[in-house]
């Protein structure tokens, strides 16, 4: 499954704060799991400021 940058942005906006929340919104993370640390960093980043030109990258 591709989830893209702007959707767990969104997902984040909306209040979703762990990468579970995030599982659940958006799907990531839950097949293979490779993008779990990803998702961590997201979260602990802030999510970048939660917004930007890059958030669909």
């Amino acid at each position: 499954m591709r989830v893209t940058r702007g959707t767990l942005l969104a997902a984040i906006r909306g209040g979703a704060r762990s990468v579970e929340a995030l599982q659940y919104a958006t799907g990531a993370s839950t097949g293979c799991g490779t993008c779990h640390y990803d998702l961590l960093q997201l979260l602990a980043d802030g999510g970048p400021a939660l917004g930007g030109a890059a958030d669909d990258q």
